[in-house]
């Protein structure tokens, strides 16, 4: 156990949006999650809860759905997991908020059954599987966005010298705290406005912006993914003969990438790529001496 210096390390995407109805929450996320899943050319999945609302955009965007129609904490991991086996390096959980509902709703059964009316007692089952759902999401080897519905009020607002109702989010519907657990947490209104409330990427700490969309996503990756000045390869030709290997020695790009935990060879730090590059030349030798003996 020792001290050392602090450096920063690459890390996914956890974001949360809440929003009241009708902020575009489900738009929000797909913009945004496109903007990531250019950048890295995956697909993206997206784990409905909302009635097919998901599906509403295929027209505008490129993703694969899974409707869950039974939203327990245990369907949600299941979902969550099958994405996470067909590889997509891009999450949408829309929303989360049906999960926290069917978990209030199975400790107010089991307060009222199994524990008579002590509702702490019930909730001594409650909170491990609520953090083990929760564990599931944070856990997901890409990037995720998670959505939830917030807790709506009406204001009087006087505008333009005119009276007007707008609906504000007052907290998410959810376990209070659960925005700490994200790496950045956003509060949306009905006029497309999103303020960064909780961000660990100081760029965006407190900021306000009207309809975030992909440019939104590629900045947030690139603001997480990229370590330092030299962290991406400089030289493009050394790009190329490190791809070029990986063709040539019929190496998985899926298995390779998540063996050296990257989503793009635009991550690589020139030194590493280096490093691979020999690591790869080596195997192609060993592959060629392997044909001259079987001649």
């Amino acid at each position: 156990m020792e001290f050392k210096k602090a450096t920063k390390q690459k890390q996914k995407l956890r974001l949360l949006l809440s929003a009241p109805s009708g902020s575009g929450k489900t738009y929000t996320s797909l913009r945004i999650a496109t903007g990531i899943a250019k950048v890295i050319n995956s697909r993206i999945a997206v784990i409905d809860t909302e009635k097919g609302s998901a599906s509403l955009y295929a027209d505008k965007f490129d993703f694969d759905v899974l409707e869950l129609n039974d939203p327990t904490v245990d369907n949600y991991i299941q979902a969550i997991k099958k994405a996470e086996a067909a590889e997509y390096k891009v999450l949408v959980i829309d929303s989360s908020t049906h999960g926290w509902q069917e978990l209030l709703d199975y400790v107010e059964k089991l307060t009222n059954t199994k524990y008579k009316g002590n509702s702490f007692r019930a909730w001594g089952e409650g909170t491990p599987l609520y953090n083990k759902w929760v564990k599931s999401m944070l856990d997901f080897n890409g990037h995720i966005i998670v959505t939830s519905r917030a807790k709506t009020e009406y204001v009087q607002e006087f505008v333009n010298g005119k009276n007007t109702v707008k609906k504000v989010g007052m907290g998410s519907e959810n376990r209070k705290g659960l925005e700490y657990e994200f790496t950045i947490a956003a509060d949306g209104d009905t006029d497309g406005n999103w303020v960064f409330s909780k961000s660990r990427v100081s760029e965006l700490a407190q900021k306000i912006i009207h309809h975030p969309g992909e440019e939104l996503g590629e900045q947030l990756y690139n603001w997480l993914t990229v370590v330092g000045v030299d962290a991406i390869v400089t030289d493009p030709e050394k790009k190329k003969v490190l791809e070029d290997l990986i063709m040539d020695t019929d190496t998985d790009v899926v298995k390779f990438k998540n063996f050296y935990n990257i989503d793009s060879f635009d991550e690589l730090t020139d030194e590493k790529a280096t490093t691979l590059i020999d690591v790869l030349t080596k195997k192609k030798e060993k592959q060629l001496e392997k044909e001259v003996d079987k001649k």
